[in-house]
């Protein structure tokens, strides 16, 4: 028996990733004195988390753009000092992406690394028998300082992806996303780079699992959450030759980031579209 080698079939790879489905989200404050973002059900009860295939990289740059637009909070070194820092508009900004995507990860205590299946603090929850069940398993909030500075790591690998490039063009494409701060660090890490190679930090964080979805006859990468889930697509990211996503852009209308897939392109149309922004000028 032969074969053609080059005829091989190759699975298709999804990403499912663990969703949280809670009505609303909301800032508390914990024992600690963190604040953290809950998420809870007005009414009746339902499931809370569910099983998601995510076949796009809308949450990486989402949470990207997230990080470039919080306060200087997101440069403070230690998880207390970001903490105070937190203003209105952070909370604001990082409740908003809760809204449109889940919870990115969860933790009941300032933690390091977000990308670990939730381990929760309580040690009576662990010899539980239905700990693996969810709600019981797993948690309804997490901290924020410990999200912010998962995202500053993020956020840091994107900026040595981007200085690795060493492409012109790539740095004007997505150059929405980068601060001034940011600018510097691709300066900085070049010379590193040139010496050591490009080294990422959070695809270290944990390791992603495959396994095979019999009912659809489908091989699927399985990632702990949001979070994990931005960091695939950056080692996707991070795989390419070329930047192909488009165009990373500001909206002229809301502010908010999109990738268009022109240059010329100013309305991200989700909502916002070039007649809603001239109504809105004409009655305003």
């Amino acid at each position: 028996m032969s074969y053609d080698k080059e005829n091989i079939a190759s699975p298709t790879l999804e990403a499912v990733t663990l969703v949280s489905t809670w009505e609303a989200y909301r800032v508390i404050e914990n024992k600690n004195n963190f604040l953290i973002i809950e998420g809870y059900n007005k009414y009746d009860y339902k499931d809370l988390f569910t099983e998601k295939v995510i076949d796009t990289d809308k949450v990486l740059w989402d949470l990207l753009g997230l990080f470039y637009n919080l306060s200087d909070c997101k440069y403070a070194h230690m998880q207390p000092e970001i903490n105070s820092k937190l203003t209105e508009n952070d909370l604001k900004l990082i409740l908003s992406f809760c809204k449109k995507y889940g919870l990115p990860c969860w933790c009941d205590t300032p933690a390091v690394n977000l990308c670990l299946p939730y381990q929760h603090s309580n040690d009576i929850t662990k010899n539980n028998m239905l700990y693996n069940l969810s709600p019981l398993g797993l948690c309804n909030s997490f901290v924020i300082a410990s999200f912010v500075t998962a995202l500053h790591r993020l956020y840091n690998d994107f900026l040595g992806i981007v200085a690795y490039n060493k492409n012109s063009s790539l740095l004007l494409d997505l150059n929405p996303l980068i601060t001034e701060k940011g600018k510097k660090y691709i300066n900085d890490i070049q010379p590193l780079q040139d010496k050591n190679g490009l080294d990422l930090f959070t695809p270290s964080l944990y390791p992603f699992t495959t396994f095979w979805e019999h009912n659809e006859n489908r091989l699927q990468l399985r990632c702990n959450n949001l979070l994990h889930l931005a960091i695939y697509y950056l080692c996707l990211f991070a795989s390419q030759k070329a930047f192909t996503g488009g165009y990373i852009k500001q909206c002229s209308f809301c502010g908010k980031l999109f990738i268009a897939k022109r240059k010329q392109e100013r309305f991200c149309n989700s909502p916002c579209t070039r007649q809603a922004y001239y109504s809105y000028k004409k009655h305003h």
